[in-house]
């Protein structure tokens, strides 16, 4: 939810874009995407295929007064994200691969440049209870370095607990805690699990619920270093068109507030 983060806030933002409301409207609302998101200057473009799953997400980011475009491509097989590419050095890569065991993902690739030019450096091995995801598994180069461990609550992520591995013994490091509207989230119209592809150790986007808070604590100091919350205004149809995030580095005593507004398309 951290603004440094401008793509993964604005996802973030449209989860309940097209939540349940009391409130009728002749064009149901499953009809209605998000076609873009502005935040403070940022923007963020969605262009969709043919079977509603999100192809390419376009940012136009601006740093320092500079205005920064960058776009990720989503390539799908059998329903499910294979791929996710990025314009880098002149040319189109893969950034992100998937691979799957059925229907779960069982590991997230991740690219660079390596000694034999661009490959996978880095991959995440996922572990499942019953179906659930419940261990992420953060391999950096052969090491693993780092797991996380979440906790759900019916149908919501909870809770996500960071360890540190050092010669294969677990640290916990950090407790992320979330809190939830019982509105159902957008993430559950786009099909694949983009948000989550898109978004690292964005657990939340595998909720079905819309997310109001989150909370980093450190351990074991038990210090709390990190909160954040989102107010979100619906319109008469029940579609979001603005939220409200406040972001609080505790551990440095800053706190910054901004503003998203949301457009929509009529999917036909």
């Amino acid at each position: 939810m951290k603004k440094a983060l401008p793509g993964l806030t604005a996802l973030l933002c449209l989860l309940a874009a097209c939540s349940k409301s009391d409130k009728k409207d002749d064009a149901p609302q499953g009809a209605y995407v998000v076609s873009r998101t502005i935040s403070d200057g940022d923007t963020t473009n969605f262009v969709y295929n043919p079977d509603k799953t999100v192809r390419q997400i376009n940012e136009h980011n601006v740093y320092n007064g500079a205005l920064h475009i960058d776009s990720t491509d989503a390539e799908y097989t059998g329903g499910k994200v294979a791929r996710l590419k990025v314009f880098l050095g002149g040319e189109t890569r893969v950034d992100r691969s998937f691979d799957y065991n059925g229907e779960l993902m069982a590991r997230i690739n991740y690219y660079g440049f390596g000694g034999s030019g661009w490959g996978i450096t880095d991959h995440d091995s996922l572990v499942y209870q019953q179906g659930k995801l419940s261990e992420v598994h953060k391999f950096f180069g052969p090491v693993r370095s780092e797991v996380y461990k979440v906790t759900w609550d019916g149908s919501n992520i909870v809770k996500a607990e960071k360890y540190e591995v050092n010669q294969d013994q677990e640290q916990l490091r950090e407790v992320h805690s979330y809190v939830y509207d019982a509105k159902p989230g957008f993430q559950q119209t786009i099909k694949g699990n983009i948000l989550f592809c898109y978004g690292r150790e964005a657990f939340f986007f595998l909720s079905t619920g819309t997310l109001l808070k989150e909370e980093w604590v450190k351990k074991p100091t038990n210090t709390t270093i990190y909160r954040s919350s989102v107010e979100y205004t619906y319109d008469a149809k029940g579609l979001m068109i603005k939220s409200l995030t406040t972001d609080e580095d505790v551990a440095n005593n800053t706190k910054d507030s901004f503003t998203t507004t949301f457009e929509y398309k009529l999917w036909n």
